[in-house]
């Protein structure tokens, strides 16, 4: 019983931290769309970014510290990297 409740309240708070970065590079993202102006067409648009953000469900792959893109699951991670370099190039 005592594993349960423990696993539970583990994964209950990593839920919440997972959620919270999520939130994070959503509003990363809507500033980057701002900055940009770009319309929702182009591939670049921040609006493209929204919706790999709400359906990610890891944080995906940082390397000393750096979004990285690619890996088995994308994440957040992928989406905060692509904009990053999206933006040097805008």
């Amino acid at each position: 019983m005592a594993f349960r409740v423990f696993r539970n309240d583990a994964l209950q708070q990593y839920r919440a931290q997972f959620d919270l970065a999520a939130r994070y590079v959503y509003l990363a993202a809507k500033a980057y769309d701002y900055e940009t102006n770009m319309l929702g067409s182009d591939t670049m648009a921040g609006q493209q970014f929204l919706s790999n953000i709400v359906r990610s469900r890891s944080l995906g792959v940082f390397e000393d510290g750096q979004p990285q893109t690619g890996g088995a699951d994308p994440g957040l991670s992928d989406t905060m990297a692509k904009m990053w370099l999206n933006f040097d190039l805008v």
